[in-house]
């Protein structure tokens, strides 16, 4: 029998948006992703190909020890306007931008 920590089902969806297995709540609208920075892109491109919908992602920063994509949602109705994946120190966070 496993324990189900606080967050753990929080890090299933968050905002509506779905996220990778395993992640984990590091703050408000932020996830670690236990998948390395490419390997976390081609998860959400999966998922939303899956899905029907055509999903891609904008560069932010592309630098040897920083990296940063940008996700828009490709639904006016969803309570996520968009999210950032980045990487830095090894570690790789999804930051959801709530819609207002």
């Amino acid at each position: 029998m496993s324990t189900l920590w606080a967050g753990e089902v929080q890090a299933v969806e968050a905002l509506g948006l779905p996220l990778p297995p395993g992640a984990t709540p590091v703050g408000s609208h932020r996830f670690r992703s236990p998948l390395g920075f490419d390997a976390t892109l081609e998860w959400y491109e999966r998922h939303f190909k899956k899905g029907g919908v055509k999903f891609g992602f904008e560069p932010l920063i592309d630098l040897p020890d920083v990296a940063s994509a940008h996700g828009a949602s490709p639904s006016g109705k969803s309570r996520w306007s968009g999210f950032n994946v980045s990487e830095y120190g090894g570690s790789v966070v999804i930051f959801i931008i709530e819609r207002r």
